[in-house]
């Protein structure tokens, strides 16, 4: 392999500087509470590989315009589940005559499409960031990459059927007198965040996968660097 030309350096580092950022955001994203921040720095690192997907061949340049379409779904998907969510509630409470115990199937029906569909975009996202490093990665790191979507399939299985169980208990409750009571709904936070923390494996194995994709664009720029044409 020859020398890079500096366009090429450029976009390399562009790409060792996302997966870092994506390492990070990963290894904190589990984590209750401050999961939101391990998120946009994780865009962020996405933007950096996105910046430096030419430097690569082509492979790594269609897969990451594939990974940033499912990315960008996933992203829109979130918001139209919030505020499909958010209009149901609304419609339900809204409605003349309603009693907590008329409401409370209407609840249960919207807060499970919503929980399916949180399930879905979870694996979603995953399946994008295996993508988008997937030609970067020998074959240890891709079996480190398809076990993080399995993992990512498994956790997101268990954390629905888990947010089901809680939430159906919570409606329950909040719904069993005469006026409708938030509170066991707004309980639910603090079992929302520990059920959360469970994607701390998928994201491990991922992060692992990121890093051996880093070490080896460094690795392959030190040749470069230093050694000249091979």
């Amino acid at each position: 392999m020859g020398e890079l030309d500096s366009d090429e350096e450029a976009d390399r580092d562009k790409t060792t500087t996302g997966l870092s950022l994506l390492i990070i955001g990963l290894l904190i994203g589990w984590i209750p509470y401050i999961g939101l921040l391990g998120g946009l720095v994780a865009l962020v690192g996405i933007y950096f590989v996105w910046r430096g997907r030419l430097g690569f061949d082509e492979t790594h340049h269609r897969n990451v315009k594939v990974g940033a379409v499912l990315l960008v779904l996933s992203q829109v998907g979130s918001l139209l589940l919030v505020g499909g969510l958010f209009s149901s509630v609304v419609t339900a409470a809204e409605t003349p005559g309603a009693t907590p115990q008329s409401i409370a199937p209407l609840l249960q029906g919207d807060f499970s499409s919503y929980i399916v569909g949180v399930v879905i975009i979870a694996i979603l996202g995953v399946l994008a960031q295996v993508i988008l490093v997937y030609a970067l990665n020998d074959a240890a790191g891709r079996k480190y990459l398809l076990g993080a979507f399995v993992a990512a399939i498994a956790v997101a299985v268990v954390e629905g059927a888990l947010l089901l169980q809680y939430l159906s208990t919570a409606i329950a409750q909040s719904t069993a007198g005469s006026t409708f009571n938030p509170t066991p709904i707004s309980e639910l936070q603090g079992q929302i965040a520990l059920v959360g923390a469970l994607a701390i494996l998928p994201n491990l194995i991922l992060a692992m996968a990121h890093y051996r994709a880093r070490r080896w664009i460094l690795d392959d720029l030190w040749v470069s660097r230093e050694r000249g044409p091979l």
